[in-house]
């Protein structure tokens, strides 16, 4: 690959170590992700406790936050391997991000203007 290092979860490290670490991470939480929900969907089946099951969906939650952080530390990780624009093309990638920003804006507000319009027919 490269023998280019990176900074990942704090710690410099090569980059095909960091991209292993992150996406076997990754992995391992889609799974535990997985078997949690399955999990949820079994206690009401059997009829277990309201504490119990907001405790499984707490965990969830958790895992869910934890996946979120491993997704960051690999946009970091790109941004790294990408490093800066150079000189002559910095005004062009500013606005290829700006209008990336824009672009993204749109598409949250549409959808959340779909879910809204959702709830309400609810």
């Amino acid at each position: 690959m490269s023998s280019m290092s990176v900074s990942y979860c704090g710690d410099e490290m090569p980059i095909e170590q960091a991209l292993d670490e992150c996406f076997t991470e990754l992995i391992q939480f889609q799974n535990h992700l997985h078997c949690h929900v399955r999990e949820l969907c079994m206690m009401a089946e059997q009829d277990n406790d309201y504490i119990t099951g907001l405790k499984k969906v707490l965990t969830i939650h958790d895992t869910i936050d934890q996946t979120s952080d491993l997704f960051k530390e690999l946009k970091s990780v790109c941004s790294q391997v990408l490093g800066k624009p150079p000189k002559e093309e910095k005004d062009q990638a500013k606005k290829i991000i700006d209008d990336h920003k824009v672009a993204r804006k749109k598409l949250k507000d549409a959808e959340k203007l779909v879910a809204d319009s959702t709830n309400d027919t609810n």
